[in-house]
């Protein structure tokens, strides 16, 4: 077969997107593209041929080729590798390592940041006499593919043998001088060594490369223990390997002038990401050393002794993480978490910017795909219900992680859904997709609605910062985000206000998505407030319980937000506890007219029921106090679709939710028919309302022992007119015809039934 007119979008490939397998075997071309596609999908090979021995197999995407790579294939029920036809592995260079450091370390240690593809070997000393030709040097090489190849590994991670700790060197880069930084010549070879020698200073060479400058800043060495190289930070001058050293705190701290660089390591760390959260710039104190704790680095032109091969004093830290002086992120060990410039990947997750962001999302559709295609074989065996344990149990249970934690992009959820209704039917939708995603007792199959789903994430997020315990450890982080909507100043206090009128511009899509989740209900204080700290975060703005703006001046809510007057704590500081010093508060607000002032006062003091303004005025004198560990006030979550009628919505929306009380399922399922509503208005419960009369079908009855299963089906699909007929028939197929083989007339429901 000639492919024509198609060869075209062939021309883009290059060696990067080909793999190799199988060098001398006896597959087939056929057999290893089968294998190839059953990984990244059949649709996405695009090439394939023997050659020199191999099977040489083209894809459509370089990101496929690594996953072939890092996966392998299975050809005729035995594992195969794939070599890529571009090797994307990178020489890895560790240094300072000594020889009772086993290898299998140093691959464990070096696995985290990527794949390692070769044996590790040592490299020779370089002596130049015979008699020495077999001394190896403290330095090793491996080739890794590794994780963000865009960028060069330099790495540092220390070990402890027999009670001492060893700083070993990682770098991908290559070996630069360690006194001025620049490539192409040693330390011992230095021009700028030997231009200081010349001066008549005295100086080792390279000394004068340990002064710190400030007119170019220049990466850090790979393995430097801080930014600024430091004097002797290298090995012996006889030593042809130049194999590099460190400079322990100890031998530092021993002369010169002292310069405070702390930091205080994972605690640093964690502050450094809420500054950058926040959009504030990160700590001065982090943009100087990546050393966890205080650390003298001393500007001196005395030369350090060596320390390459010395044994190091214990030192109770783990791991190390800089700042550069530009701000960006080196990769560096902190605990367990690895800093980059453009993110981090954190509990499966991936975080930082927007292209870090979308590696959460990334073939999440081909996955999907993945694991419903191996149910296939089965697929007309499998009953509705054992369609619906695979979609909800094996293969939306896929997204829940990332769905929990961010926002997916804009259209992603219904291409899944559609793919797992799909897969429901297997052809033809006999039924509307939501009547499936309601429970089996109330005529639907329980089939998981991924839209509704997160939004039950969202407010089981909100149930948690509201009611949880106060030492989540990123309320905090969730409080200082909150608190930038509409520039109010406001964390929890937001839930107390009316959400369509809150401006979320600047929030991250996460956040929004709150705010969109909660607005599905409508929130009705179930009491009266009896808590002085909740009652003095009451906002006076943007539809709360004190909002009187709709009521009084027209640019009432410009002024209270402007003067950042917001909540009644801010009113009673203006105002008094009794809501009467008009003059001040008038100042406050900016506001010339006294009469409109007090009316305003007036307001509000209506809307204070008698004990709330005694709770005011106990406050105000001191025999009050306000408690922030007192319980956010209930509320009752009424579904949205209070509003909508039909057979299949009355039974959902007399139900009454609490904030506090009300578990995830109970929430998903409101959520369920508040979304999908518009499909249910007016929706009859089966085909057969007007014979039942007032009975409605038990639909629970249906799938109860001694009934089968496929019984209980079938019965499901008559009770909803979802039968094969004629009638049906005629109109995807005019060959067929409408008539009832069996009697004269159309063959319908009722023909076919009675």
């Amino acid at each position: 077969m000639v492919l024509g007119g198609g060869s075209g979008d062939l021309s883009r490939l290059t060696r990067r997107h080909g793999v190799k397998v199988g060098a001398r075997s006896l597959y087939t071309v056929e057999e290893v593209a089968l294998a190839v596609g059953e990984v990244i999908g059949h649709g996405s090979v695009k090439s394939a041929a023997r050659m020199n021995g191999a099977v040489v197999v083209f894809v459509e995407k370089v990101e496929q080729v690594n996953r072939l790579v890092e996966a392998g294939i299975s050809v005729g029920g035995r594992f195969e590798t794939v070599l890529p036809l571009s090797l994307p592995a990178t020489k890895v260079t560790l240094s300072n390592v000594p020889p009772f450091i086993t290898d299998e370390f140093l691959c464990r240690e070096l696995s985290r940041h990527g794949k390692i593809v070769s044996p590790m070997r040592k490299v020779m000393s370089g002596c130049k006499s015979p008699l020495l030709k077999h001394v190896v040097s403290h330095r090793r090489q491996v080739y890794m593919i590794l994780n963000n190849r865009d960028e060069d590994l330099n790495v540092c991670f220390k070990v402890r043998v027999d009670d001492f700790d060893y700083i070993l060197f990682a770098s991908s880069a290559h070996m630069k001088c360690f006194g001025c930084g620049e490539a192409g010549h040693l330390i011992k070879m230095c021009p700028n060594a030997a231009k200081s020698a010349a001066s008549g200073s005295g100086e080792r060479p390279g000394a004068a490369a340990a002064e710190p400058r400030t007119a170019e800043p220049r990466t850090a060495e790979p393995g430097a223990v801080s930014e600024r190289p430091v004097a002797g930070a290298e090995g012996p001058e006889d030593d042809g390997a130049m194999t590099p050293w460190v400079v322990t705190e100890t031998q530092v701290g021993e002369v010169g002038e002292e310069e405070e660089l702390g930091c205080s390591g994972a605690a640093e760390a964690v502050e450094l990401m809420e500054q950058e959260a926040v959009g504030s710039p990160a700590p001065s104190r982090l943009r100087s050393s990546n050393r966890p704790g205080p650390v003298k680095a001393k500007k001196s032109r005395q030369t350090g002794r060596q320390a390459g091969g010395k044994k190091e004093e214990p030192d109770s830290s783990d791991s190390e993480g800089c700042v550069s002086d530009d701000g960006d992120l080196h990769q560096k060990n902190l605990g367990s978490l690895t800093w980059r410039r453009d993110g981090l990947k954190y509990l499966g997750v991936y975080l930082g910017n927007e292209r870090m962001v979308e590696k959460n999302w990334e073939n999440v559709v081909e996955k999907v795909e993945e694991r419903l295609k191996k149910w296939k074989w089965v697929h007309s065996e499998m009953s509705f219900r054992g369609r619906v344990l695979v979609i909800n149990n094996l293969v939306a249970s896929l997204l829940w992680h990332r769905l929990a934690c961010l926002e997916p992009p804009p259209g992603l959820l219904s291409q899944i859904q559609a793919k797992l209704v799909n897969f429901f039917w297997g052809g033809y939708h006999w039924v509307p997709q939501s009547v499936l995603f309601l429970s089996r007792d109330q005529g639907g199959q329980g089939l998981i609605h991924l839209a509704s789903r997160t939004a039950t994430f969202r407010l089981w997020f909100v149930q948690r910062y509201l009611t949880g315990p106060p030492d989540l450890v990123w309320k905090d982080v969730a409080s200082c985000l909150l608190r930038r909507v509409s520039n109010l100043g406001l964390d929890a206090a937001l839930f107390l206000t009316d959400f369509k009128s809150l401006n979320l511009r600047g929030l991250p899509a996460f956040y929004r998505s709150v705010f969109k989740s909660c607005a599905l209900f409508k929130w009705k204080r179930i009491r009266e407030p009896s808590s002085l700290h909740w009652l003095l975060k009451e906002p006076l703005v943007h539809g709360g319980r004190l909002d009187v703006c709709s009521s009084a001046i027209p640019g009432l809510m410009v002024a209270l937000c402007g003067s950042r007057t917001v909540t009644l704590k801010q009113l009673v500081e203006a105002a008094g506890p009794a809501l009467a010093d008009a003059r001040t508060l008038s100042a406050v607000l900016g506001l010339r007219s006294l009469r409109v002032v007090e009316r305003t006062l007036e307001l509000w003091r209506r809307r204070l029921s008698v004990r709330e303004r005694s709770l005011l005025r106990r406050y105000g004198g001191g025999r009050a106090e306000s408690d922030p560990t007192d319980i956010f006030p209930d509320f009752q979550l009424n579904p949205g679709c209070e509003e909508l009628s039909g057979p299949l919505l009355k039974a959902l929306c007399k139900d009454k939710l609490g904030l506090h009380g009300t578990n995830n399922k109970t929430l998903y399922v409101n959520i369920v028919k508040t979304i999908i509503g518009q499909g249910l208005l007016n929706r009859a419960a089966s085909v057969w309302t007007d014979r039942l009369g007032e009975h409605r079908p038990q639909w629970r009855v249906l799938y109860k022992p001694p009934i089968k299963k496929r019984t209980g089906d079938l019965q499901w699909r008559i009770l909803h007119g979802a039968v094969v007929l004629n009638v049906y028939l005629s109109r995807l197929d005019p060959a067929v015809s409408d008539q009832c083989p069996f009697c004269p007339g159309r063959e319908t429901n009722d023909s076919c039934t009675f």
